[in-house]
C-alpha cells in the first residue's frame, strides 16, 4: 500500500474516539473547565452543533474511505499491506468499540438519552462498514493475484459486517495473506 495514501484512512480511524470526545465534550462540560471551554466557546453550548460536527466529519471519513477503496481496487495495491493495516485498525479501534457500547447500554436505559444511544449505534455501524472496506479491498485484490480462493472470500466479506467478527476475519486474513506471499516493505 502506498504510505502516502494512508492519510485517506485518518478520518475513518479516528471516528469512534471523535465521537467519544464529543460525547465527553457534551456531558462533561458542566464538571471540567476544559470541556466547558470548548462547549461554550467552540459549539456555543448547542448540542446540535457537536451533532452538526459529528455529522461532518462521517461525512469526510465516508468520502475519504471510499477514495481509498478505490484506489485501492483501482491500482491493484498490495493485498499484504491492506490487510495488515484493516487488521490494526480493527484492532487499535476495540477501546473505542467497547467504551461506546458500554455506554449507549447506559444511555439506553433512559428515555431521554436514548436518542444519543442510537446515534453511537450508528457511528459504530458506520465505523463497521468503513474500516470494512479495506479488508474487502485486500481481499478482491488477493483474489485477483491468486492469493484467496473466492470462496473464502465470500466469508471475509461477510464476517465484515459483524461486530466482533470482523476484527477476527480482518486478522485470518492478513495471516494467510502473510503465509501465501513474501512481505514487501
Amino acid at each position: 500500500m502506498k504510505q502516502t495514501c494512508i492519510w485517506l484512512l485518518m478520518p475513518a480511524i479516528l471516528l469512534p474516539y471523535i465521537t467519544l470526545l464529543l460525547a465527553a465534550i457534551l456531558f462533561l462540560s458542566p464538571h471540567s473547565p476544559a470541556f466547558e471551554f470548548i462547549m461554550v466557546h467552540v459549539f456555543q453550548e448547542n448540542a446540535l452543533f457537536i451533532l452538526a460536527s459529528l455529522l461532518v466529519f462521517c461525512l469526510i471519513a465516508v468520502l475519504f474511505s471510499t477514495v481509498h477503496f478505490i484506489l485501492s481496487v483501482r491500482k491493484n495495491w498490495n493485498p499484504l499491506s491492506l490487510a495488515k493495516c484493516a487488521m490494526l485498525i480493527k484492532w487499535i479501534q476495540v477501546p473505542a468499540y467497547l467504551v461506546i457500547f458500554v455506554l449507549g447500554l447506559l444511555l439506553a436505559i433512559t428515555i431521554f438519552t436514548t436518542a444519543i444511544a442510537a446515534v453511537f449505534v450508528l457511528v459504530d455501524c458506520l465505523t463497521l462498514i468503513l474500516t470494512g472496506m479495506i479488508t474487502i479491498s485486500a481481499a478482491v485484490i488477493g483474489v485477483r493475484q491468486g492469493i484467496f480462493t473466492k470462496k473464502y472470500v465470500f466469508w471475509i466479506i461477510l464476517l465484515q459486517f459483524i461486530f466482533c467478527a470482523d476484527v477476527l476475519a480482518a486478522t485470518v486474513l492478513y495471516l494467510k495473506a502473510r503465509n501465501k506471499q513474501p512481505i514487501i516493505e
